[in-house]
């Protein structure tokens, strides 16, 4: 049984993936910080370079895009099954046509009635809303 909740209207993209980056796989998203050096000098044909305050720059890494690519996605699969749900991905197409199908994802305790069943178009999609909603129904 599939249900609306606000987790089955993300879309995929970096919200969905930051998402499951630390509610899901428990990471933090980090800024780093970069060093653009402007040239100061040559020593034996090696450029050397000194930074200055106003070449440091801040830059948020980037989670993995776990929406929309699949060996991501696997990788929140695995986490799942770290918490001992069981789980399910099976492709239906609709209508019998192959022009729409839905993936059909699904995230439960083993012998337990309750489904976090969700779809979506892609698989990395619907993985990542089944995930979020276990998470969130703490299945």
């Amino acid at each position: 049984m599939k249900s609306n909740t606000s987790s089955d209207e993300l879309k995929p993209g970096r919200e969905m993936d930051d998402l499951i980056h630390t509610k899901v796989m428990g990471r933090k998203i980090c800024k780093v910080t970069l060093r653009h050096r402007k040239p100061y000098g040559r020593l034996s044909g090696t450029m050397l370079t000194l930074p200055t305050e106003e070449e440091i720059v801040e830059v948020d890494q980037m989670s993995p895009k776990y929406s929309t690519d699949i060996s991501a996605a696997w990788e929140v699969v695995e986490k799942m099954g770290t918490r001992r749900l069981g789980y399910s991905l099976n492709l239906t197409n609709v209508a019998g046509t192959t022009s729409n199908p839905l993936w059909d994802a699904d995230f439960y305790k083993l012998r337990a009635s309750k489904s976090n069943e969700c779809e979506a178009t892609s698989a990395p999609h619907a993985i990542c809303l089944a995930a979020l909603k276990a998470m969130f129904n703490e299945v």
